[in-house]
């Protein structure tokens, strides 16, 4: 095996974008131009900081007072719009603007307060030894440093947001160094209230795999998902399932209480898998689906969520669907999987979305359910 095999490229590359300027301000002495320049740097690197964090919040009150409901409505009226990420390309065009705006009080700033601070620095720098001088330049480019790895980071982060791309956004979250970032910096930084964080799967991967003739009746078209495997396949149970779902629905008599609580515990106990949604895209006949993989593992896509709901719906004698169709995610639209249950007691079917409620949202039989899942169709009905 070669020992490149091991390496994830994205941390060596933020370890490099970090360690370079600190290296180099230690081994390269400092002259009055380049301590200047430095400053300069530093300070058109929080322009942008500030300009990025301003238009995170101005998007977040622009999604949320209203415009949330627009964009679900332009997506709807015009299709071909869904396949861009609103969050990202609002935070980018607002940083853009914003930026601008905050460089010329900086060009204020630099002028009269840190091009004559350079001049004292550069003094003090040059009355160091050698050894002092060394470690005071790396310390000095550490700023540098950690706004190169935020912006790679942002970068990056983008990347995968506006090209949908599940090889890069599974690769990401393998890189140590990535994630340091992204959890302490990136998802303080972006986390909108509207976006979900559970993403949706990539546009016609939940479609059929290939349709073939019914061993049975050699004339009807029978649906085939991953791995080949069919919906009736891929819904089937056993005595694990069936006994769980029993003490979870305990003594409920209700149709909807009984689906309420086997909601809860789908979304509380199965983790969604980014990885087998790279998997998927990249060869759907490698990867095990359904709700017997979804309970062994507590681990699974839309599609897995979806048919152990409906696994455990039928252990306790609730009528449900397997629904696939398109869902929005908070930033970008994609192929989904979501169920619906009959209650007797209201004549009616019921949405659930086991997937989206392992986000921390309610998506038991909510209100405005249809204004981020759209083109239902029923797949399936126990």
């Amino acid at each position: 095996m070669v020992i490149t095999d091991n390496v994830n490229w994205i941390t060596v590359l933020i370890i490099g974008f970090f360690a370079l300027p600190v290296i180099l301000g230690m081994f390269i002495p400092f002259s009055y131009k380049k301590m200047h320049e430095s400053i300069w740097t530093l300070l058109v690197s929080i322009e942008f900081i500030i300009a990025l964090a301003a238009s995170v919040l101005l998007s977040r009150a622009l999604l949320s007072c209203g415009g949330g409901a627009m964009v679900l409505r332009l997506y709807k009226a015009i299709p071909a719009l869904r396949n861009l990420n609103i969050n990202i390309v609002l935070i980018s065009a607002l940083t853009l603007v914003l930026n601008r705006a905050i460089h010329i009080l900086g060009i204020r700033i630099y002028t009269r307060v840190l091009e004559p601070l350079a001049q004292k620095m550069y003094l003090a720098y040059c009355g160091m030894n050698g050894v002092v001088r060394g470690i005071a330049g790396g310390l000095w480019q550490l700023p540098k440093a950690a706004a190169m790895v935020l912006a790679l980071s942002l970068l990056l982060s983008f990347s995968a947001g506006l090209s949908a791309n599940p090889y890069l956004e599974a690769y990401l979250g393998r890189s140590s160094a990535y994630s340091f970032v992204e959890n302490s910096i990136l998802n303080p930084i972006l986390n909108s209230g509207l976006a979900k964080r559970i993403p949706v799967m990539l546009k016609d991967s939940l479609k059929k795999g290939s349709e073939g003739s019914s061993p049975e009746t050699g004339d009807v078209l029978v649906v085939t998902y991953f791995n080949g495997v069919t919906l009736d396949e891929a819904v089937k149970s056993n005595d694990a399932i069936n006994e769980t779902a029993r003490n979870i629905a305990g003594g409920e008599s209700g149709d909807r209480e009984k689906a309420y609580l086997l909601y809860k515990w789908v979304s509380k106990n199965i983790k969604y898998d980014k990885e087998k949604v790279a998997a998927i895209t990249r060869n759907p006949s490698k990867v095990s689906s359904g709700a017997v993989e979804a309970f062994s593992s507590r681990r699974g896509v839309c599609f897995d969520y979806s048919c152990l709901y409906v696994a455990m719906c039928r252990a306790v004698n609730v009528r449900v669907r397997f629904i696939s169709g398109v869902a929005f995610d908070g930033s970008a639209w994609g192929d989904h999987a979501w169920n619906q249950i009959y209650s007797a007691s209201e004549a009616r079917w019921i949405n659930v979305d086991a997937t989206f409620g392992s986000a921390g949202f309610n998506y038991f039989d909510r209100k405005d359910f249809g204004a981020d899942h759209v083109d239902a169709e029923i797949n399936g009905e126990w």
